[in-house]
């Protein structure tokens, strides 16, 4: 039997309500206007009301998706807290917390990102809270005294996140058939957005229409900011598996030899582990557990999260580099927090990226004679050695550049390169990790007597790169431009959950 669903009828409800006060009231983030911060006893009665549906739809949903009852000694039942228990339940299984919603009421006149696009559930979790949840339990408890933080702007966000709960507990497969737009919304260039006959908010359909290695292994949480994400069906990437395994076997055959040739792999490999499709992200788990050998060595927690944050790479973890080494594990990084239930397998992760790096380089370099002359010359390839790698695969635009007289003359010079120009916005974090300790300053646009040598081997690294770089997806793309494609409800869900991989399908 269907369960009833009472919660949506009384969102667009309020949602009626919400709409009605914008005829009432200027909802506009003009410059000089203080529209958003408007308080008033009305906007602290719908607040109040929308937040206690948030209470109870959040409740439902922590039951029905695995939330234990818990019992006072005499027999009670415990009153989940609908924010540090239920929410979190459902943000460390969907992400729930980093779901975008579109505010796209054509009543709203929002000019702002901030403000057209906004994460509602957001910090709900955290101690410090979020916006609207400290202005409900405050104006819940302290009315006469806290009526200024019911404005304007904590009853959009609450309303957003009410909004959002109803879709997840909606949960229909017709629903997103049923959700085109239409009514009083906002002109949206984008196309892929739906909003389920709400007159306020939409959401934008995530696009992930492609093909690569780890395109099969994908879940949605490498998208966690996405509701809905469009991709193709389970028959569509198994009717191209054979093809694209077929066009890069010899890269990815190349590749695996040089994962078998690294120590972490090696060590995989002596005890039973193979180079082998399922084993893919224990291969990825084993490049980076020296660091966490490293780390570990480290007694005090403290002193653990300093040996992380300290390293560049902390800013390369993301939730597809977490999806993809540890799949299925429902790893939290939220806002780049380091825990102590997160702090081993963000270490690996981390790890693990840097080893990828080098693993990429030599994969990409190991067939041409400046490489093999490196290795001969005693050059090793490893993150410790992250200075020489670069150094001498920059050496000969280095070289070039030093002949040059002036300072004006090597910055005009380097600044008409084209991978210079390219490279421009991340040179900051490569001089950081290539040159640690260093403390090299760019601004990604001022080049000067300091920083001109350094950038010039990481502009001439990355050119010799590009010029001997080998790419996967080394197949015709124009084969799935016809396949079917389908639309699903990002709860962290493989996206691909029965595609048969050949037994040597690597990453």
């Amino acid at each position: 039997m269907a369960k009833q669903n009472l919660y949506w009828p009384i969102y667009m409800n309020l949602e009626k309500e919400l709409i009605a006060l914008s005829n009432s009231i200027m909802f506009d983030d003009a410059d000089g206007s203080h529209q958003l911060d408007t308080y008033s006893p009305k906007i602290s009665e719908l607040l109040l009301r929308c937040a206690i549906e948030i209470e109870s739809i959040s409740k439902d949903l922590y039951y029905e998706n695995g939330g234990v009852r818990e019992f006072k000694p005499n027999g009670e039942e415990k009153e989940p807290k609908f924010d540090y228990q239920c929410l979190k339940l459902l943000n460390d299984t969907w992400q729930i917390c980093s779901k975008q919603v579109l505010v796209t009421s054509a009543n709203f006149y929002f000019t702002k990102p901030e403000n057209k696009v906004i994460t509602p559930l957001k910090g709900v979790c955290d101690k410090d809270g979020n916006m609207w949840n400290s202005a409900y339990q405050a104006v819940k408890h302290y009315r006469a005294t806290s009526m200024n933080q019911a404005t304007v702007k904590n009853l959009i966000h609450a309303m957003a996140a009410l909004y959002l709960l109803n879709i997840y507990y909606r949960d229909e497969k017709t629903l997103y058939r049923l959700g085109r737009r239409f009514g009083n919304i906002a002109p949206i260039e984008d196309d892929n957005v739906v909003s389920f006959n709400s007159e306020v908010f939409s959401l934008r359909v995530h696009q992930y229409i492609s093909m690569g290695s780890d395109v099969p292994r994908r879940t949605g949480r490498a998208f966690p900011d996405a509701v809905y994400i469009r991709k193709y069906t389970d028959p569509s990437i198994q009717s191209i598996v054979p093809e694209w395994f077929e066009s890069n076997k010899e890269i990815i055959k190349k590749r695996k030899e040089i994962l078998a040739k690294r120590p972490e792999v090696k060590e995989f490999l002596d005890n039973g582990g193979t180079l082998s499709s399922e084993n893919a992200h224990l291969i990825l788990q084993a490049l980076g557990k020296p660091l966490l050998e490293k780390m570990n060595v480290l007694k005090l927690f403290e002193d653990k999260k300093a040996f992380l944050i300290n390293n560049p790479k902390i800013e390369s973890v993301t939730a597809q580099a977490i999806d993809q080494i540890f799949p299925d594990c429902n790893i939290t990084f939220e806002n780049k927090v380091i825990t102590k239930h997160n702090i081993e397998a963000i270490c690996i992760i981390v790890g693990t990226l840097g080893l990828a790096q080098v693993v990429n380089s030599e994969f990409m370099f190991s067939d041409t004679p400046e490489y093999k002359k490196f290795v001969a010359d005693g050059g090793v390839y490893d993150t410790d050695h992250f200075f020489d790698v670069y150094h001498y695969f920059g050496k000969p635009l280095f070289d070039e550049m030093t002949k040059l007289s002036t300072l004006e003359e090597k910055i005009d010079f380097i600044s008409r390169r084209p991978d210079y120009r390219y490279l421009a916005k991340s040179l900051p974090s490569h001089l950081t990790q290539v040159f640690p300790g260093q403390s090299i300053e760019f601004d990604g646009e001022t080049l000067s007597s300091e920083n001109i040598e350094p950038i010039c081997i990481l502009v001439g690294a990355h050119e010799f790169a590009i010029k001997h770089q080998k790419k996967l997806d080394n197949f015709d793309s124009k084969l799935l431009s016809d396949k079917p494609t389908e639309v699903i409800l990002n709860k962290g869900q493989r996206l691909y959950s029965k595609v048969v991989l050949p037994a040597d399908w690597i990453f």
